[in-house]
């Protein structure tokens, strides 16, 4: 895991509108790899982002946006 080496992080904010900047500054700042983690709210089926997981791990493929959705 990228996290055990120091080389990721994951970012969580309630608002959905830091949630998007936080994306556009991460990749603006150069950032090449980034996860958007989502969860699907049973009743309404609505998706809900979670948290953003963002990592320098040259061991991985680079210039990727990865995406997954997590049961609550």
């Amino acid at each position: 895991s990228s996290h055990l080496t120091g080389k990721a992080v994951d970012l969580h904010d309630e608002d959905d509108v830091h949630f998007w900047n936080m994306i556009n500054g991460l990749y603006k700042a150069g950032f090449k790899r980034i996860g958007l983690y989502f969860s699907v709210d049973p009743v309404s089926k609505i998706l809900t982002p979670r948290h953003i997981h963002v990592d320098i791990d040259d061991t991985k493929p680079q210039k990727c946006i990865f995406t997954k959705v997590e049961q609550n």
